[in-house]
């Protein structure tokens, strides 16, 4: 085998090598959007409303990634 056949060689093994990487890649990226998007599906929003200068609840448990929303529903300000 000449010297240019056997560069022509490797470099045909590399490209193989590189071009069988690719579907993994994909696999790669697509098993972490899925995993990313579950999470989010996963999450939940509380609405804590505060009347009377008192919330509705006292005690909650959240998870991470879950949203908490305050809202007032005296007729003054607060700060939460």
């Amino acid at each position: 085998m000449s010297r240019s056949q056997r560069l022509h060689a490797d470099a045909r093994a590399a490209f193989e090598w590189r071009r069988s990487l690719l579907p993994r890649a994909r696999a790669g990226i697509l098993a972490v959007l899925v995993l990313a998007s579950a999470s989010a599906l996963a999450a939940s929003v509380h609405r804590i409303a505060q009347k009377g200068r008192a919330f509705a609840i006292a005690d909650i448990t959240i998870a991470p990634g879950d949203t908490v929303q305050f809202t007032n529903d005296d007729e003054f300000l607060h700060q939460i």
